[in-house]
């Protein structure tokens, strides 16, 4: 039998992906306006989403196919925030060409590809605890 925690582990170890995930609350920011139900595309603070947001960096690892991502990440606290239609942004390097050993969510960090949460599975291991989460999502075109 594998051991897919072991598997997991050995994975992100030697080669892992940084992704920044977008959780959006059910909370509409201070630009929505209720008449008509819409937001201002430019506000600062939800990027036009119209809803407060919440981000956080997790590393784990992506598999990519054409137009959709599995994206597989230990489970943490920030993990049980995660559901469908949030987003995940692939980040790479900072504006000097390197990227932050631990990166802050206060670093000016450059978003590369996007995509939009579709499904999420806990996978069962051997010890019936689930260790990672395995997010699946399709890509989204515009960048924001």
């Amino acid at each position: 039998m594998i051991n897919l925690t072991k598997e997991f582990n050995s994975m992100i170890t030697n080669d892992h992906d940084i992704i920044l995930i977008r959780h959006n609350s059910e909370t509409h920011c201070h630009c929505w306006r209720k008449e008509t139900a819409t937001p201002d595309p430019q506000c600062p603070n939800c990027l036009g989403s119209g809803f407060v947001f919440r981000e956080f960096i997790k590393t784990g690892k992506i598999f990519k196919e054409l137009e959709t991502i599995t994206f597989y990440c230990p489970i943490d606290d920030d993990t049980y925030y995660i559901r469908k239609g949030d987003l995940l942004f692939e980040i790479w390097l900072n504006q000097y060409g390197s990227f932050l050993e631990e990166p802050k969510l206060g670093d000016n960090i450059l978003k590369k590809s996007r995509w939009l949460v579709t499904n999420i599975v806990i996978p069962q291991s051997e010890s019936h605890t689930p260790n990672f989460l395995e997010i699946n999502a399709i890509v989204q075109p515009s960048m924001r």
